[in-house]
């Protein structure tokens, strides 16, 4: 496959890759996930591991679900949990890679912070650094809030 090919794929199902991302980028809901890779688990061993406390965990197990990123299995009153497709174990593998050995902010992030000693000027360079937009619209990126979580 040659690269053309690649991002007409890409393109024909970058909202959908979009989508994953956007469920996988919430903190607890990756720490579970990464907790999932390992096999199935109940939600007190999903727990104890991930030190997410049960009410958040409970909302975004119901999230993952509901994403279809998860499946369940119920003995009596347990309910297990597990990753519901391979592909998601090798993104998750992937994203794990990446941040081995304390290597998840890009250099680049790291120099302009290093930089930025408290002035406007190094601030603005910073927030410039992961996005050409953010730029443009100044130093506050605006982010949808969570439907799922109550304030």
């Amino acid at each position: 496959m040659n690269r053309t090919e690649n991002l007409d794929t890409l393109r024909n199902r970058a909202g959908e890759i979009s989508a994953l991302l956007k469920v996988l980028s919430h903190p607890n809901r990756l720490l579970i996930a990464c907790e999932l890779m390992e096999g199935e688990r109940s939600v007190s061993e999903i727990e104890q591991n991930t030190g997410v406390r049960q009410p958040g965990l409970s909302r975004e197990l119901a999230r993952l679900r509901e994403q279809g990123l998860v499946i369940t299995n119920r003995e009596s009153k347990a309910v297990f949990y597990r990753l519901s497709d391979q592909r998601l174990s090798d993104l998750i593998s992937a994203l794990c890679a990446t941040c081995a050995e304390g290597q998840c902010i890009p250099s680049a992030f790291e120099e302009a912070h290093e930089r930025s000693a408290g002035s406007e000027e190094s601030a603005t360079e910073f927030a410039s650094v992961g996005s050409r937009s953010t730029a443009r619209r100044g130093s506050r990126v605006r982010i949808k809030p969570d439907p799922y979580r109550k304030n």
